[in-house]
């Protein structure tokens, strides 16, 4: 199975988080300082240690982004003072990340929505995954975001935009999926045991191939179904996995016996 795509952290990694951050504080201090006319437009500083715990817990990509984000900044000229159309006093830095960031959101949606346009198919229930609103694409806002929500509106850009290079979405689908699972066939069950033997990206790539990845899905469609219904209705999922290549090696008891 594909790997967790986890940056595998060492002291390196951190003297690199920890330099850049410091360096984007230090020159927000010495404007400051030098040059107070200007000073209200910068950014606010970076917690080093937030900065240092947010990319130990996602990936190689996610650590590069960070990286980049705050290097832009050091970039002579990015301090230039700009007002936005709403009458943001900000950064040429932050207009300019705010696009690029933008962007690239746009990028991943619509790669996920040429990928559901690929795999859709109508005897597997993808039709209409390329018109899931996941794929609706983000339009940059920072010229008409008004003063009072400017600062949130750029770190929440950058956030979505880390989750999707952590594959945080991924982690979050494989949780609801897992949940669903549990609420109806047991943590115990064998579908349970199978998916979470996945990866969220194998779990992902399913989701575009079949509709049986639907949270939906997982739920039997009868109000209280018997016993029964429910092993029937798991046994189907199972054989739709199977189908793909996935199955579940271990043994786990059910009712007593070792299927």
């Amino acid at each position: 199975m594909a790997g967790s795509g986890k940056i595998k952290w060492s002291k390196r990694e951190e003297k690199l988080m920890r330099d850049t951050v410091q360096q984007f504080n230090a020159k927000i201090e010495r404007i400051r300082n030098t040059r107070p006319d200007i000073s209200r437009y910068q950014p606010d500083t970076i917690d080093v240690e937030e900065a240092v715990n947010r990319a130990r817990g996602g990936t190689r990509e996610g650590f590069k982004e960070m990286i980049r984000h705050y290097e832009a900044y050091l970039a002579a000229g990015a301090e230039t003072p700009v007002t936005t159309d709403a009458g943001v006093p900000t950064t040429i830095y932050q207009v300019t990340e705010n696009r690029r960031i933008a962007t690239n959101i746009n990028a991943y949606k619509a790669a996920g929505e040429r990928k559901a346009k690929e795999n859709a198919s109508p005897y597997k229930g993808t039709m209409g995954r390329a018109k899931d609103e996941q794929f609706r694409r983000v339009k940059d806002r920072t010229q008409d975001t008004r003063v009072n929500a400017f600062d949130e509106y750029s770190r929440s850009l950058e956030e979505r935009l880390l989750r999707y290079k952590n594959r945080e979405y991924e982690q979050q689908y494989k949780e609801n999926y897992l949940k669903a699972i549990g609420d109806n066939f047991g943590q115990n069950s064998r579908l349970y045991k199978l998916v979470q033997s996945m990866t969220p990206s194998e779990l992902t790539d399913l989701w575009y191939r079949d509709a049986v990845t639907d949270i939906t899905f997982v739920y039997d469609a009868n109000a209280s179904p018997t016993k029964e219904q429910i092993n029937i209705h798991e046994q189907y999922i199972l054989d739709r996995f199977s189908s793909y290549g996935y199955e579940l090696t271990e043994q786990v008891p059910v009712d007593g016996y070792l299927l």
